[in-house]
């Protein structure tokens, strides 16, 4: 099987440190992925979701996520409503009471997911991310880095292969994981629990078909060409993702970006926080000094 397309040119990562280790061999098996992984993704073997191509330098990833278990239906209606704060503290809090009862509802899953998200943001960082517990155990995040606005943003403008460049990049992965892993160690409960209680053969079948529904919403052509026979699992996904690599010359960047996210979190629009870096080539001369002066761009990427 060919590597997988161009499109998918995130770098996903998994919640926490230790779940990174369980989730990595299980998605590159789906896709049956010959590249290696990369070190901050860890190894192992257990079960997770689709991981999609594996890029490289600073963006970090995808919060693989499947469907919570069980929970009947007063129990799925609950909306968790305590512990809702800005500090790290009283997310904890949150964790810790949505955690007492030993289990977690929907309602309390989609709710931890979003303060989550705010966790993320309020920690100066940006990416994109969806939550559906039909197809996702935990929430999805993409994209990671960074946040543009928060004072710890930094450009990588040197060459990473140079002494410098991979000081720069190793500073500001150091820098993203201190702040990511400050928010995955409160809600890294909720995340294990979902985990345990996935029912993923459903999940599988749900990915599948949402990622059809997405593709086919947006390029209507392609319908024609996806096998009914396909089995609604990662291997129906490596299947149709090898379809639309085989289309992507005729397809518009826009089109590629939308069937790229249709593929990682079955929506053409994730939702975004944070504040997302501009490319570096697309810098006004007044930003560039700006950044400059701030110690956020060096004088010889210019």
């Amino acid at each position: 099987m060919s590597a997988p397309s161009p499109l998918f040119g995130a770098v996903f990562c998994y919640l926490t440190v230790s779940d990174q280790t369980r989730v990595v061999d299980f998605a590159c098996h789906m896709l049956e992925l010959s590249s290696p992984i990369e070190e901050d993704r860890g190894s192992g073997s257990a079960k997770g979701s689709v991981m999609r191509h594996c890029s490289a330098l600073i963006s970090i990833g995808i919060c693989i996520a499947l469907l919570p278990g069980c929970g009947n239906s007063q129990q799925q209606a609950e909306q968790f409503v305590e512990g809702q704060s800005s500090d790290t503290g009283n997310y904890q809090t949150l964790v810790d009471d949505v955690m007492a009862d030993k289990k977690v509802t929907t309602a309390e899953a989609k709710q931890s997911a979003e303060s989550y998200v705010q966790c993320l943001t309020e920690a100066g960082l940006s990416g994109k991310y969806h939550y559906d517990p039909a197809t996702d155990y935990w929430i999805l995040i993409g994209d990671g880095e960074i946040s543009y606005d928060s004072p710890d943003f930094r450009y990588m403008d040197l060459d990473p292969s140079t002494a410098a460049g991979k000081k720069l990049s190793e500073k500001i992965q150091a820098t993203y994981s201190k702040k990511k892993g400050s928010c995955d160690s409160v809600f890294n409960p909720i995340s294990t629990y979902l985990e345990s209680h996935a029912d993923w053969d459903s999940l599988a079948k749900n990915q599948y078909e949402a990622a059809v529904d997405c593709v086919i919403g947006r390029v209507p052509s392609l319908q024609n060409a996806i096998d009914d026979s396909w089995p609604y699992d990662g291997d129906g996904l490596s299947k149709l993702n090898e379809l639309i690599s085989s289309h992507e010359k005729d397809l518009s960047s826009e089109d590629q970006t939308a069937l790229t996210n249709c593929q990682t979190y079955y929506t053409t629009a994730p939702e975004t926080f944070g504040v997302a870096s501009k490319p570096l080539d697309q810098l006004t001369e007044q930003e560039r000094k700006e950044l400059i002066a701030k110690g956020q761009l060096s004088e010889q990427s210019q």
